[in-house]
């Protein structure tokens, strides 16, 4: 079989590292992204790590640019980062709570860099 590869987003911690954590136990090869450096430099040595705000857009294409080069494909992407907004629900605007939704689910954003890689 092939190998296989997945791209994490904020997988340094939390769930996100619980995400690599199973890719890799079933034999994928990880590679994970987050802001926090000194959690990056946590993983297992055999991940793949950068870090990168996937709300910087220019970050993002130059990451697919990367992966594409030392990788070839991406079988997975687990958009995994987001944002939190504290605020009280029923007092805040609709804005701040569609610019964290956008973050982890911003096809859009992912589409563009993708272009760019190619």
């Amino acid at each position: 079989m092939p190998e296989r590869r997945v791209l994490v987003t904020a997988g340094a911690s939390g769930i996100g590292r619980a995400i690599g954590g199973a890719f890799a136990a079933g034999g994928w090869s990880v590679w994970v992204t987050d802001i926090d450096e000194a959690a990056l430099a946590t993983c297992p040595d055999d991940w793949r790590t950068d870090v990168v705000d996937v709300s910087d857009e220019t970050a993002m294409a130059g990451l697919f640019r990367k992966v594409s080069r030392d990788w070839g494909r991406l079988d997975t992407l687990c958009a995994n980062a987001g944002s939190l907004v504290r605020r009280q629900l029923l007092r805040t605007s609709i804005s701040p709570l569609f610019a964290a939704a956008s973050t982890s689910t911003s096809s859009e954003r992912y589409s563009r860099c993708k272009e760019r890689c190619q």
